[in-house]
């Protein structure tokens, strides 16, 4: 019985037994019950014979439980989105601009210096473009390359001045 109380389990009418039947795992017995009691949407119990309503668990950060009575978590969250401890499939969060979250994210990765990312709901971040750099962590636009220096791109962080004897015009 998990080392759970004996008292987790449901007892229809006509048992013979107190623990007539285990309690199943997605579900909660209280003492007496004649019916288990699923865990909620948002959490799951991978164990059985719970006798009360905490035994359920929030599910897992970066992962569904978008159904009632679950043993485990159902899914990972997509790509583009973040989901916190105990969410269900609706209450996962957009990945705002400047951040990326791949698949199963907890909550949403800054993009690093270099990279830049100017939409919602995304998986990954780009590299600053030829003529532009990211000096800053968590850019969701671009910074365009002052005159006299270059910008290679290929995640430019800094602009280097123009050599000598050479300009630039942007």
């Amino acid at each position: 019985m998990n080392g759970k109380n004996s008292a987790a389990a449901d007892c229809p009418t006509g048992s013979t037994s107190p623990t007539q039947n285990d309690c199943p795992t997605g579900a909660y017995c209280l003492l007496g019950t004649a019916i288990p009691t699923d865990c909620p949407i948002g959490t799951y119990s991978s164990s059985s014979n719970n006798d009360e309503f905490s035994d359920c668990i929030e599910c897992t950060g970066g992962q569904y439980c978008y159904s009632r009575g679950l043993s485990a978590p159902q899914a990972q969250c997509k790509a583009g989105y973040y989901c916190p401890e105990g969410s269900d499939e609706s209450s996962a969060e957009e990945c705002p601009a400047g951040y990326y979250c791949p698949i199963g994210s907890t909550e949403p990765t800054i993009c690093p210096m270099g990279t830049y990312q100017p939409n919602d709901v995304q998986q990954s971040c780009f590299d600053a473009d030829p003529g532009w750099y990211c000096p800053d962590e968590g850019m969701a636009t671009q910074t365009v390359c002052p005159a006299g220096y270059y910008c290679a791109g290929t995640a430019t962080i800094t602009p280097t001045n123009c050599p000598e004897g050479t300009w630039s015009y942007t």
